[in-house]
């Protein structure tokens, strides 16, 4: 396995991480690496950009559909939550 040396970490940020690590039950590098994991199983702007490029328009759904479908969704999430606030 390689490894990577980070320099130049302001203490504030170094013990904010350690402290995460402790919290997750983790040693720091493993925290840091489990970091750089999730980072990296995400798109860069550039990569994600492309992709919205690459597809073609939506072009059979309107705005007053859209809006609905927003509603409807948000509708859905409060029902969600009311229902568990009140089932604890």
């Amino acid at each position: 396995m390689s490894a990577i040396q980070i320099k130049n970490i302001p203490d504030d940020l170094h013990e904010q991480l350690r402290e995460r690590a402790r919290r997750q039950g983790q040693s720091l590098s493993d925290y840091v690496r489990k970091l750089i994991e999730l980072d990296l199983a995400l798109p860069t702007t550039e990569e994600w950009l492309e992709r919205i490029r690459s597809r073609d328009p939506v072009t059979e759904v309107g705005p007053g559909e859209v809006a609905a479908l927003i509603a409807e969704g948000r509708r859905e999430r409060d029902e969600q939550i009311r229902s568990a606030i009140t089932h604890h």
